[in-house]
């Protein structure tokens, strides 16, 4: 269990929890299976609370079906900037965005989307896999390709990730596949 106890911590319900008392909440088969990849339990802020829930986007594409909506549609609606950097942020840092873990606040007395939530859930980001397929776009295309529409519509200013520090927990192989696909977006 050295993986597990090293993580930080998490939060089950209203409690927080770290180190030993996380594989309680584990299966057995969850436990090997960290153990056996090296998982990390990643600790995401906590941005719900008892008057704002999170909708993911699985669940906005079940609302939007019953009324007859388009949910890229409505996404881009929402806020098409936050939508396109999204791609971005994902062509860069994180291949495993899906439809669980991005998604919208909602103001739960009114039932109002308040915007996109916070982005969450990194722990198979900066893994190197190319022509991965893009999971937030309607048609099909990959992680570089939606970053490269998002990049032409948008013209972000990504130079700043040359100038940061390689994060501790990254290897310079990691850091330099960051740093390359920044350049590549540049380069539009």
């Amino acid at each position: 269990m050295r993986e597990i106890t090293k993580c930080y911590k998490i939060r089950i319900s209203d409690k927080i929890i770290s180190g030993q008392e996380i594989a309680s909440y584990l299966t057995e088969e969850g436990k090997d299976w960290i153990n056996g990849v090296g998982k990390v339990i990643v600790n995401s802020e906590l941005f719900t609370s008892e008057e704002i829930s999170l909708v993911t986007f699985e669940k906005f594409k079940i609302f939007c079906s019953y009324y007859g909506m388009n949910p890229y549609t409505e996404a881009e609606r929402i806020d098409r900037e936050r939508y396109r950097k999204i791609q971005i942020a994902d062509f860069i840092l994180n291949n495993d965005r899906h439809e669980q873990n991005w998604g919208f606040l909602m103001e739960n007395e009114t039932g109002k989307l308040t915007g996109y939530c916070p982005l969450f859930d990194h722990d198979h980001a900066f893994v190197n896999y190319d022509y991965v397929m893009s999971q937030i776009t309607e048609a099909a295309m990959t992680l570089e390709d939606a970053a490269v529409r998002a990049q032409k519509e948008l013209g972000l200013d990504l130079r700043m990730l040359n100038e940061m520090e390689q994060p501790r927990f990254l290897n310079d192989v990691q850091w330099d596949a960051v740093l390359e696909r920044a350049d590549r977006l540049l380069q539009i």
